[in-house]
């Protein structure tokens, strides 16, 4: 396999074993062998210990609330999905800092912890990264699904495969344990010392400390779900086919389910993101709904698309304190909470957005074409662009943290981008 940074790689920890797999009963929860669990490869070459060893993660549901942030652990950085993160970012001009190439496209959004970057890839690869070099920290192989979670306390990296979720040592990468699934889920999110997957008609829970698998709901009917389920205040939300629901994480009870309209196509998986109360989601009358997250009811419902065409891209929604920031093919606009009136939008003519918008505090980022742009929150303009001259896209996404962006392109690089010096 080619792989190529840009700096010279410090340390690699190539796997040397991988865990046995466990098998329980089903009773009430469900735990199994996988015959066809991921090989690690078996190579080490060292030549600087400085990879970081801290302890990250936070100790409740609402990680953004934290004094110090270390880590964007799940895909929306939080249980709520909103795509916030309350830390530093590139303000001035930007420039690359290193970058990691693999040898298939790279549509996965990473997470980072623990000074590591872990990177999902289209070759079926699973990569941990020094966040400082891009050096091979550690490496799967036979891994293939969507961006993982990490556990509240950074120490575990939860992978669902196939119907099957595996937690691997984030340090080492060696396998903790492996626990079948009634179907197989996304992006997993984390709550406490729970994992909770929604997978085509079952809303799921593993606890992240045995594997333990309980089933807190199941539709006969077997409804599509969210790409990425949201929590807030002990329910979870999902779509539904059309719909949308909340389950209460202690009873597997349904709260509530509504039909919202929202459709889905290869290019349709509008996201669910839970803030204040409220849940915000795009369906397919091209419009953005608030949703009261305690009944259901439509709070306000505004027009965002004119005309409807089946390969209408959406990203997003993410939200910031009072407002909600969405990408609907080459526009982007900034919404005000209360009343989803129009703040600014932005059009960027031919150039699609293509990843959900990554929000810090006064900017917000996102990836229009083969750009990674930088705008600010307050008035929607061009703070700094940085363009991918390879002619790829950053169609996957992309996390910040501490001052770094990191940015995937469908060729399959990962850009570590910095201010410039």
């Amino acid at each position: 396999m080619n792989r190529e940074n840009t700096t010279p790689q410090t340390r690699r920890h190539w796997l040397t074993s991988c865990a046995g797999l466990s098998i329980g009963a089903l009773a009430g929860c469900l735990s199994s062998d996988d015959d066809t669990e991921p090989t690690p490869t078996n190579e080490t070459e060292t030549t600087n210990d400085s990879a970081a060893d801290t302890e990250t993660g936070s100790d409740d549901a609402d990680s953004s609330d934290d004094d110090t942030v270390d880590s964007w652990p799940m895909f929306g950085y939080d249980p709520q999905n909103t795509g916030y993160i309350d830390t530093t970012g590139p303000t001035e001009d930007v420039e690359v800092q290193w970058t990691f190439e693999a040898d298939d496209e790279l549509s996965h959004r990473p997470v980072l912890a623990n000074g590591l970057v872990y990177l999902n890839a289209d070759d079926d690869q699973f990569y941990a990264l020094d966040a400082d070099t891009g050096a091979i920290e550690w490496q799967l192989e036979g891994i293939v699904g969507a961006t993982p979670a990490l556990s509240n306390d950074g120490e575990t990296l939860f992978h669902d495969q196939d119907g099957v979720m595996y937690a691997f040592d984030a340090l080492e990468g060696t396998e903790r344990w492996s626990s079948e699934l009634p179907a197989s889920g996304y992006h997993p999110v984390v709550v406490d010392e729970t994992v909770y997957v929604a997978a085509h008609g079952y809303i799921i829970a593993v606890d992240a400390e045995t594997g333990d698998v309980t089933v807190l709901r199941e539709y006969e009917d077997n409804p599509d779900t969210s790409r990425t389920p949201c929590i807030g205040d002990g329910v979870l939300f999902s779509r539904l086919d059309d719909d949308v629901c909340a389950i209460d994480l202690e009873t597997g009870e349904e709260q509530w389910r509504v039909n919202k309209s929202i459709g889905i196509n290869n290019r349709r998986h509008p996201g669910l993101v839970y803030s204040n109360n409220r849940l915000y989601v795009f369906i397919e009358t091209m419009d953005l709904l608030a949703i009261d997250a305690e009944t259901g009811d439509t709070i306000w419902e505004a027009d965002i698309v004119s005309e409807d065409t089946w390969d209408i891209h959406i990203t997003g929604p993410s939200v910031m304190e009072d407002f909600v920031y969405i990408g609907v093919d080459d526009v982007f606009l900034k919404m005000n909470v209360e009343t989803g009136e129009e703040s600014w939008k932005v059009e960027f003519y031919n150039k699609r957005i293509t990843t959900k918008p990554t929000l810090i505090d006064d900017i917000v980022y996102i990836s229009p074409g083969r750009d990674v742009q930088a705008l600010e929150s307050e008035t929607g303009n061009v703070i700094w662009e940085f363009d991918m001259d390879d002619g790829s896209r950053s169609h996957g996404g992309m996390v910040v943290l501490d001052g770094v962006i990191y940015s995937i392109s469908s060729d399959g690089t990962l850009y570590s981008i910095v201010e410039s010096v």
